[in-house]
């Protein structure tokens, strides 16, 4: 189904719900969950690759594409920040601290999830769906058709390895 197709009303409270979740977890800078929302909104419904199945498939998709957005103006605050441009060792995840905020936090977590997502996609859609996107187990089950006994499952490997990544402070 087509995004245009969807009723925009009735999906954008649920949208700005998850939108509060993702900008609380990411200091700032940032922009207001109304913004982010209609963005993610206007990049889906401009977009020809992206189709949704059902609502929650199409609030999945808006998720993702928050997050990317907020990781975005975190690569561009940190670009700036740190000589715009200029060559730039690789994040060591290993030496991560859990008093560590700002961008560079969200670089280190996006780092994090691209590393589950290598090893266990599955895992790495079920956290960011429950995480960034506020999912309960039920819905993040019915949009993946997987069983919530799979989706507890799959948080439990997801946040061990993202602990182990990250260390307990995350």
């Amino acid at each position: 189904m087509a995004i245009a197709d969807f009723d925009w009303k009735i999906i954008e409270a649920d949208l700005r719900k998850a939108a509060t979740e993702i900008l609380f977890r990411h200091p700032d800078p940032k922009p207001s969950a109304a913004s982010l929302v209609h963005d993610a909104w206007l990049e889906l419904a401009r977009s020809d690759k992206w189709d949704a199945a059902s609502e929650n498939h199409l609030k999945a998709l808006a998720v993702r594409v928050m997050r990317h957005k907020m990781l975005d103006g975190a690569r561009k605050f940190y670009s700036q920040k740190r000589g715009n441009g200029a060559i730039h060792e690789e994040l060591d995840l290993t030496r991560h601290e859990a008093s560590e905020d700002g961008p560079e936090a969200i670089l280190r977590v996006n780092e994090a999830l691209q590393k589950l997502q290598r090893e266990d996609e599955r895992a790495a859609t079920v956290f960011e769906y429950y995480h960034y996107g506020g999912f309960n187990q039920k819905e993040i089950a019915e949009s993946l058709g997987i069983s919530e006994t799979t989706v507890r499952a799959d948080l439990r490997v997801a946040k061990a390895f993202l602990k182990s990544i990250l260390g307990p402070g995350d």
